[in-house]
């Protein structure tokens, strides 16, 4: 399957972390260079750098962002 990192990030947390109570975020990357993540914590926090500079976003527990 060709699956989002965004849709990889969130079957993650749902299905290993979540069943066991485990609080954790994951960021993932793929190969197209499309970035995906999403937690299950209080809160996380997630930052990238391109050309137009810094992007930094404050993420909600199970928001996950697709290709930030």
């Amino acid at each position: 399957r060709d699956r989002s990192p965004a849709v990889a990030a969130r079957h993650v947390i749902a299905t290993l972390l979540t069943p066991l109570r485990a609080e954790a975020g994951i960021i993932l990357i793929d190969r197209k260079s499309r970035i995906g993540f999403a937690h299950n914590s209080g809160a996380m926090q997630v930052a990238t750098f391109d050309s137009a500079g810094i992007r930094h976003s404050w993420v909600d527990p199970f928001r996950s962002e697709k290709g930030l």
